[in-house]
């Protein structure tokens, strides 16, 4: 029972973060205020972006950010921007996040759910990405649930089983 209880405690240390997939290419090249591939500008409208353009190997070499509703935050550069930066996915994940761009069937509004740990360089090592379309906010305000209180939460229900 005490090993079982050991492996449930650290199954839960880790992040769930909710916004829009996009690739880190299109998201410089917005920043910079070079127009991207499918016309959309990603740091006024995440959910315009599209499966085509995300999808294209260029795109997809670059890597992927988690991107998020800041609510017209200002940047380091004086500009205001709708969407910012939740969090990068480690780029060790670039081909488990292609091989999930090819089971979304929507043109665009890529809202997902990535689940995963911090390596030492701040971004997520994936354990799960999932698609979270049907589940988004209105408006399109992502959620971050803390690591701690959902590791409080678990923990006192773990230890209730394994107390038992």
């Amino acid at each position: 029972a005490k090993i079982i209880c050991l492996l449930m405690l650290s199954a839960v240390n880790g992040e769930v973060l909710t916004g829009y997939l996009m690739d880190r290419k299109c998201w410089s090249m917005s920043l910079q205020g070079y127009p991207i591939g499918d016309g959309t500008n990603p740091i006024t409208s995440a959910q315009s972006h599209t499966v085509i353009c995300i999808s294209m190997l260029q795109c997809v070499a670059s890597g992927f950010h988690i991107v998020v509703n800041s609510e017209r935050k200002q940047a380091e550069d004086g500009k205001t921007y709708l969407y910012s930066v939740l969090a990068d996915i480690s780029q060790s994940n670039i081909s488990a996040v292609d091989t999930f761009l090819k089971t979304v069937s929507r043109r665009a509004q890529i809202y997902v759910t990535a689940t995963g740990t911090r390596d030492l360089s701040g971004e997520i090592v994936l354990s799960k990405i999932i698609d979270s379309y049907d589940t988004r906010l209105v408006p399109s305000f992502a959620y971050r649930i803390s690591p701690s209180s959902t590791l409080f939460v678990l923990l006192v229900v773990s230890i209730q089983i394994c107390l038992q």
